[in-house]
C-alpha cells in the first residue's frame, strides 16, 4: 500500500506541475503578445526618425481639427506633432517603405490632416507665394532647401510683357513688383531640383482635377500645391500685354497655397498659406476660387 500511495503522489505532483506550466505559457502569451501589438498601434511621431530624404515622416494624426471657421479664413487648431499616428495600412507602408497605390486613395474618410511646418514668404519673397509653397512641400518630404535657393537657382523667370505665367515667373519674387507663375513653372522647378538630388520623387501637374479628387492625394499623405486668391477674394483681371500669339491677361490677387487636410463635417479645408501659415478656409469658397484659377494643382510623390 505504501508503494502504491507513493506512486499516486508522484503522478499527482506531475499533473499539478504540468497544469502550472500551461498556465504560465498562456499568461505569457496573453500579456506580452498583446503588449507588442499595442506598442505598434500607438507608435508616436517621436518614435520614428526619418531614414533619409526619400522617406516621408510627417504623417496624418488622429487628433484632428474640428472647429468650423466663422469667417472665410481662421487660424486652424493644428494638431501637435507629438500626437499619435493613425495606425493604418497606409501609414504602415510609408514607415516600412514607399508605395503609392490608388487603391488606398479613397478611404471614405470624413477628415484628414497632414502635419506641415509653416513657411512664410515674407519678408524675402513678397510676391513669391508659388516658390514658397513648393519649398514647404519639399521640406515636408525631408529636403532642407530654402525658398531663396529655390527662387534663385531653380525658378524660371521672365520679364513683364514678354512671357506668360505658364512659361516663367513674371518679374522677380523678391520684388514687390513681381507677378507670379502657374503650375507648369512650379512643376519644372521641382523636377529640376529633385533630379539634382537623384531622388525618385517627381512633381506631377494635376491641373484640371476636380477639387474633391485632391482629397485623394491628401488621403495618401501628399500635400497638394494649388492656386486660388489672396484671402479668397474674387479674382479680377489686373493687366494685359500683347505677345506674338495674342494678348495675355494677368489675374490679379492670384495666390498659391498648400492643401494639408480637410474636414467634411465642418466643410473646412486646411492649408499652409505662405502669407498666414496654417489656416482653415471654408471648403465651398475655396473650391470656387480654385476653379476660377483654372483648377491648377501640383503634387510631389
Amino acid at each position: 500500500m505504501s508503494r502504491k500511495n507513493n506512486t499516486n503522489a508522484v503522478l499527482s505532483a506531475i499533473a499539478i506541475f504540468s497544469v502550472c506550466i500551461l498556465i504560465v505559457i498562456v499568461a505569457w502569451h496573453y500579456i506580452f503578445g498583446d503588449g507588442i501589438k499595442n506598442a505598434n498601434a500607438t507608435e508616436t511621431v517621436s518614435d520614428i526618425e526619418p531614414s533619409g530624404n526619400d522617406l516621408p515622416y510627417n504623417e496624418a494624426l488622429t487628433e484632428l481639427p474640428t472647429q468650423k471657421p466663422t469667417e472665410p479664413e481662421t487660424k486652424a487648431d493644428i494638431p501637435k506633432e507629438t500626437g499619435e499616428y493613425q495606425y493604418s495600412q497606409i501609414v504602415t507602408e510609408f514607415v516600412t517603405g514607399r508605395k503609392n497605390n490608388d487603391d488606398y486613395a479613397d478611404t471614405g474618410l470624413e477628415q484628414k490632416y497632414i502635419v506641415m511646418k509653416e513657411l512664410l514668404q515674407l519678408p524675402s519673397l513678397p510676391t513669391g507665394c508659388e516658390v514658397t509653397s513648393l519649398t514647404a512641400v519639399l521640406n515636408y518630404w525631408g529636403y532642407g532647401v530654402s525658398k531663396e535657393t529655390m527662387s534663385d537657382k531653380y525658378l524660371e523667370k521672365g520679364r513683364l510683357g514678354q512671357v506668360t505665367a505658364y512659361e516663367a515667373f513674371i518679374g522677380e519674387p523678391s520684388s514687390t513688383g513681381g507677378y507670379g507663375c502657374f503650375a507648369p513653372v512650379i512643376q519644372r522647378a521641382a523636377n529640376k531640383y529633385l533630379s539634382e538630388q537623384n531622388s525618385f520623387y517627381r512633381a506631377y501637374n494635376l491641373t484640371g482635377a476636380a477639387f474633391e479628387d485632391l482629397y485623394k492625394e491628401i488621403n495618401q499623405n501628399h500635400p497638394v500645391i494649388v492656386w486660388a486668391t489672396i484671402n479668397m477674394v474674387e479674382p479680377t483681371y489686373y493687366s494685359q500685354w500683347k505677345l506674338q500669339d495674342g494678348t495675355y491677361s494677368w489675374i490679379g490677387r492670384e495666390h498659391c497655397l498648400v492643401i494639408t487636410g480637410y474636414d467634411k463635417s465642418t466643410n473646412s479645408v486646411y492649408v499652409m498659406d505662405p502669407l498666414k501659415g496654417n489656416v482653415a478656409y471654408d471648403a465651398t469658397l475655396f473650391k470656387t476660387r480654385y476653379e476660377q484659377m483654372f483648377s491648377q494643382a501640383v503634387v510631389i510623390k
